[in-house]
Parts: C-alpha cells; structure tokens; sequence
C-alpha cells in the first residue's frame, strides 16, 4: 500500500513538473513563395483550455465560420499580444480589439460571451490604438471570477478576419496551454498565376 502511494506521489510531481516548465513552441515563418503571402503563426495569448470555436455559443457564426480560429477557456484574467502587431481597434470597455500584423492579418480578440458592460468595470486596458506592440506585451487584464459570478460565460476568442489573405486556420493546441504557446497557423491563401 505505501509503494502504491509513493508510486502515485512521484507521478502527480513528474506530471506536475512537466505541465509547470513546458516550453512555448518556437515557430518560423515560413519564406515567401511565388509572390504569395505567407503562413501566420498565432501563439496563445491567455493561459487556459484551447478549445474549437463551435464551443463557444455564437462564435462560429459570429467568426463566419468554424475555420478561422480558435478560443481559450482562461485560467488568469491577463490577455497577451499572440504576435507582433499595430493594435488598429480597441472597444471601449475593453472587452474586444483588433490587431494587425505587419503582413496584413488582421485578427479580433474578443473576451467574454455577452461581454459588453457599460462601463467595463471588469477589463483594465494596457494599450491603445495605433500602438506597436511585441509578441507577448500585455494587451488587458480582466477579472475573470466576476464575470463568471455574474453568469457570463469567459472564453476569449482569436479570430482572423483577414479572409482575402487566410483562407483558414491550421490549430495547433488544443487542451492545457499557456500564453505564448503555439496556437494556431493562419494559412495564406496562394495566389494564382
């Protein structure tokens, strides 16, 4: 009984240790070809559950379908740059922007279902229109706990809406992932000719 009971403690600290200090997978983009745009890598911007976007009541419609990206259960209340980027739309309560990546993608991060509040008492912006940001600078900080207390479903939504230039998203996780982790590949849309 007790080697079953050491047996299971060493098990939960290795599957502990090794949750605890993975390493966010380092994607290059891929060169140009053809005179084609290119892939996107899209890293998690939020710790959490990676989950399809048809788990998220209204955001594959919303989104334009289920192929153009993914969302994140959150287990923290902090969003994350997933990229490189301009930010080029805030909404005013915080709950919901746009960023652009040099190459011309363009993608919505969105907190919350039925998120809007008059007021966004529970999102805490950290940056604003027009401004560069870096893969992984802090974008908002939102109190996760209180919008769920108040009965809104917390998922945070990364959707491009560049559909002229990806046609859809290769996912990349699903599951346990921690901000900066490998999401998704937004797949270029080849040109012809």
């Amino acid at each position: 009984m007790l080697a079953l009971a050491l047996f299971i403690a060493v098990a939960a600290l290795f599957i502990l240790v090794a949750v605890c200090l993975r390493q966010p997978v380092a994607l290059e983009m891929p060169a140009k070809s053809d005179g084609a745009s290119t892939n996107l890598p899209v890293f998690s911007p939020s710790d959490g559950t990676a989950v399809p976007l048809r788990d998220v009541p209204g955001a594959t419609a919303a989104a334009g379908g289920p192929h153009r990206g993914l969302a994140i259960r959150p287990c923290s209340g902090s969003v994350f740059a997933p990229f490189d980027a301009s930010v080029v739309a805030v909404h005013p309560t915080g709950h919901a922007m746009k960023l652009r990546h040099a190459a011309g993608a363009e993608v919505l991060i969105h907190i919350g279902v039925d998120s809007i509040e008059p007021n966004g008492e529970h999102f805490h912006l950290k940056v604003g229109i027009n401004q560069q940001i870096k893969a992984g600078d802090l974008l908002v900080e939102f109190d996760h706990l209180a919008m769920e207390d108040a009965g809104n479903e917390t998922f945070i939504t990364i959707i491009v809406e560049s559909t002229h230039l990806y046609s859809r998203i290769e996912p990349l996780a699903f599951g346990a992932i921690s901000h900066g982790e490998a999401l998704f590949m937004a797949i270029a849309v080849q040109k012809v000719g």
